[in-house]
């Protein structure tokens, strides 16, 4: 004979009370110690209850009913907190691991764990941070280093094309029998612009040489890092800053702005005895947003030369949004509002103009003809009134 599959199971009805007593005697001595006064018909139904099973007896429908009444009330006195929170956040209810067994540290609870590891991860972030910004500002000094590099063999060009002009010049003056009695004083201070020329140029070529040493061995010391060969590297180095700067940054800044705030929530969980381990699942998803709003607070925020209204950073704005997720789907709303509007207004001014509410003028034969010919059937009109008045005059006898 087959169980009603709707009928309860007493051994689930059993435990599910089992766990509720627990529950109400947690809250029960919870309040207790926080000093709140509770009364008989409150505490007295959760004491039997419990003194019952610790006996291994049933308790009655009556006695099951007044145990619920009391633990309705007493958990809402006691909320937010329940016995999940209590449990969780409890100094001796959680379990030490298998690294603090190793090392004979003392069982920690859920919440301080969960701390931890999202310390453990913020210090992660901050080592990754200070990595990438060290990179970044490496790739772009070398950029910079090799700009002023051109910028030097522009002008060693310069001061080549000048040097050959004057030694033209002094070529051209050249102490003859006809020499004119200024030409030695001309000669003199060509020579003095010579010897300026060559001096110029000696410190360009020397300032490039040095340059071009110092891009060599930051293209070698960035090869050793990424196992890159640094001829190779020098093709993909300017991509490779723009990778670090919009979009590995970003998110490693949201990610970290999302560790502040979930530390600070613990914190103040811990604090009021109200943190819940089924909340872990929330935090973790928190950090992929706050490294999505990070990346995307770059797209619709930061202008085109790098800047950001109120003379926030790049950087900053990153951690603010990490740390507050609500900035990208307010920046994200405002921007769809802005593009509907612009669209709704496009929209009605490439509507056709009203139709006049007076009736179309018919054309052809049918339309009536302007000026006095509108007017030339009343004639004929007044001529047969006028001879009907004179027919109806009596003729004299």
């Amino acid at each position: 004979m087959t169980s009603d599959p709707s009928s309860p199971d007493p051994a689930l009805n059993a435990s599910r009370l089992h766990e509720a007593v627990y529950a109400a005697n947690t809250l029960l001595y919870h309040a207790v110690g926080g000093g709140q006064e509770l009364l008989p018909d409150v505490r007295d139904p959760i004491l039997k209850a419990r003194a019952k099973l610790e006996r291994k007896e049933t308790l009655s429908e009556e006695e099951e009913g007044k145990f619920l009444d009391a633990y309705s009330k007493i958990a809402m006195r006691v909320a937010p907190v329940t016995a999940a929170t209590l449990e969780a956040t409890g100094p001796g209810s959680g379990h030490s691991g298998w690294l603090g067994r190793l090392l004979g540290l003392r069982p920690v609870s859920d919440a301080q764990r969960l701390v931890t590891y999202f310390g453990i991860l913020a210090l992660a972030l901050i080592a990754s941070i200070a990595v990438g910004e060290w990179t970044q500002t490496f790739i772009r000094s070398i950029a910079e280093a090799e700009k002023l590099r051109v910028t030097n063999s522009r002008d060693v060009h310069e001061a080549t094309v000048r040097l050959e002009s004057i030694e033209d010049q002094i070529e051209k003056l050249k102490p003859s029998a006809n020499e004119r009695p200024d030409s030695a004083a001309v000669r003199q201070a060509l020579e003095t612009r010579k010897g300026e020329a060559e001096a110029k140029r000696w410190d360009l070529e020397q300032a490039n040489r040095e340059l071009g040493e110092v891009i060599n061995r930051s293209y070698a010391a960035l090869a050793r890092v990424f196992f890159i060969d640094s001829e190779k590297l020098r093709y993909v180095a300017g991509p490779l800053g723009v990778v670090f700067g919009s979009f590995l940054l970003p998110m490693l800044y949201g990610a970290l702005g999302t560790c502040a705030f979930v530390l600070r929530s613990l914190f103040r969980e811990m604090v009021d005895r109200t943190f819940d381990r089924r909340r872990t699942g929330e935090f973790t998803v928190r950090i992929f947003l706050g490294m999505l709003s990070g990346l995307s607070l770059q797209w619709l925020v930061v202008r085109s030369d790098g800047t950001v209204a109120g003379g926030m950073t790049p950087a900053v704005l990153a951690f603010l949004g990490g740390y507050s997720v609500e900035m990208l789907f307010t920046a994200m709303d405002r921007l769809v509002h802005l593009v509907t509007g612009r669209m709704r207004t496009s929209n009605r001014q490439g509507l056709p103009a009203g139709r006049s509410k007076q009736s179309p003028i018919p054309d052809g034969p049918m339309a009536p003809k302007p000026g006095p010919a509108s007017e030339a059937p009343a004639a004929p009109k007044r001529r047969r009134a006028q001879e009907i008045s004179v027919s109806d005059v009596p003729r004299a006898a």
